[in-house]
């Protein structure tokens, strides 16, 4: 079954999708019944992933007054699930793809990791100069060098898909396995032809990029037929809609494959740090976007975005503690 198209709109930025209960200043912290430390793998420090991860640290060490979540600086997603998987982290910032991914291939243990909420809508995100056509066929032509993201990286994982769509792969192409930084850095430097990268709308670094390119970048617009073979590959993943003119050089809608960022946990994880970390994220997003705006999209709407299809086709649950939080404002 196609899924339906998601319109990622910038007004979800002033939060016209949140379900947030706000934070008064004289709110007491709370205190649990046992000490929790919690690390939680974030991605790059250049990147989305980590800055929304440093801001649950943040907001948990003002509301807590023993737990406490310590934020990682990791090359992403995939590491992050096989971390969380081995034991070496407690929280994983990941994208519902990294998850099929790795416990599919073996690299982490459905019995290990558990579902606590998705975050924000993660459209994928392949972009050039002007000069390039905006088709996936045009930014993919057979010996470009194209970013591929970190090894390891939840982005290289995803551009496999974007490739077996086209029914290229990465031996066409000469591959620079660097992040988002570097990816811009490259372009306006004229040595790369082709980015990619998952991020929320909009993402920091295209903007900046836009600014610095001559006429802008261009976002690379897919064809419906091209979305659907991806959610063929991939079916936890919808198709997003991106306005036109929200990058300079852009002045056309975009139609794109999309996912949401997740957190993840370890399923053995205390159930009462659980219940009270999704508890105050998802009922103080507005709290966390004034540290970091992207957090500020964290909804309700769609916290439970994949999970389903996780459990059903990986064996990844939802956490209790977590479902206890669903259940009692009645998402389940």
């Amino acid at each position: 079954m196609k899924k339906k198209i998601l319109a990622v709109v910038l007004a979800v930025m002033l939060g016209s999708t949140l379900m947030t209960a706000g934070v008064a200043a004289e709110e007491e912290p709370v205190t649990l019944e046992e000490d929790a430390l919690l690390k939680l793998g974030g991605a790059s420090n250049t990147g989305t992933m980590y800055f929304v991860a440093a801001a649950i640290q943040e907001g948990v060490s003002k509301n807590f007054t023993n737990l406490n979540v310590m934020a990682e600086a990791t090359s992403g997603g995939t590491e992050n699930i096989r971390r969380l998987s081995s034991g070496e982290l407690e929280l994983a910032v990941s994208s519902t793809l990294a998850i099929h991914e790795e416990v599919a291939g073996g690299t982490a243990s459905a019995e290990n990791i558990a579902f606590l909420g998705s975050l924000y809508p993660n459209p994928y995100m392949v972009f050039a100069n002007t000069s390039t056509e905006p088709t996936l066929e045009a930014a993919y032509e057979k010996g470009k060098t194209i970013g591929a993201g970190e090894p390891g990286s939840s982005t290289s994982a995803q551009l496999n898909l974007a490739l077996q769509v086209l029914g290229t792969t990465l031996d066409d192409y000469n591959v620079e396995y660097i992040n988002m930084g570097d990816q811009t850095t490259e372009m306006v430097d004229g040595r790369l032809d082709t980015g990619f990268w998952g991020g929320p709308i909009p993402t920091a670094a295209i903007t900046q990029l836009a600014a610095q390119m001559k006429g802008g970048v261009h976002l690379i617009n897919w064809t419906q037929e091209q979305v659907d073979k991806w959610i063929e590959l991939d079916p936890l993943c919808s198709g997003m809609v991106i306005p036109a003119n929200t990058y300079d050089g852009t002045d056309y809608e975009v139609l794109t494959p999309g996912t949401y960022t997740t957190l993840t946990c370890r399923a053995d994880a205390s159930e009462e740090a659980i219940y009270e970390l999704t508890k105050y994220i998802y009922t103080h997003a507005e709290e966390l976007g004034e540290i970091y705006p992207t957090a500020g999209q964290i909804s309700t709407d769609f916290a439970l975005e994949g999970q389903a299809v996780l459990e059903e086709n990986d064996g990844v649950i939802l956490h209790p503690g977590a479902e206890k939080f669903y259940k009692e404002i009645g998402l389940l």
